[in-house]
């Protein structure tokens, strides 16, 4: 996935969609201290150290940012999940 958002973004010139492939629990995210206006996370309740996540969240927001969590839940009953 992360190949082929790379190259829909070159094929409809989008020149500020960066794609980045890492493990963001042993490496974290490699951007710079308040380098974010948004961070998106999700499932972290799954991660075994969530609060991690939610620091490396905060360290790269700036001042005012915001991060929207969603936490997938499957249910069978509706597969794309429910909130």
């Amino acid at each position: 996935m992360v190949n082929v958002t790379r190259e829909k973004a070159e094929q409809n010139g989008l020149e500020n969609v960066v794609t980045i492939q890492s493990d963001f629990l042993t490496e974290g995210t490699g951007l710079a201290d308040s380098s974010s206006n948004y961070a998106m996370l999700f499932n972290i309740l799954h991660a075994e150290q969530p609060l991690s996540i939610l620091s490396e969240a905060k360290r790269i927001l700036v001042s005012g940012g915001k991060v929207g969590i969603i936490h997938w839940i499957h249910d069978p009953g509706t597969p794309r999940g429910r909130l």
